[in-house]
């Protein structure tokens, strides 16, 4: 199962991780990375450090998300997330982009 496979899951299973990157990470490393991991009751979840090579970068799941949510229109954020990040993407863009 590729990565893109995977994100594509969770984000079909749990949708409160389509509004949310840090539940997507959460259940990607719980379903597909548990053995890197250590239980320490049925909420949270640790991997200890000397494992942490061994998982993907958060980064790399969010840009899976990313690029799955703008092909997938069943597997989109709620509206008002939605919004917020256009927003949040036209402030950055304005606050970066290079004035010519």
């Amino acid at each position: 199962m590729t990565q893109k496979e995977k994100v594509e899951h969770i984000l079909a299973k749990y949708k409160s991780a389509r509004n949310d990157d840090n539940i997507l990470f959460q259940k990607y490393i719980e379903i597909y990375c548990r053995e890197f991991t250590i239980n320490r009751d049925s909420k949270e979840v640790a991997v200890p450090l000397k494992y942490f090579s061994h998982l993907p970068s958060f980064e790399s799941i969010s840009r899976v998300r990313r690029l799955i949510q703008s092909q997938e229109r069943n597997l989109e954020a709620d509206i008002d997330v939605q919004l917020d990040r256009v927003i949040k993407k036209e402030s950055f863009r304005n606050n970066f982009s290079i004035k010519r």
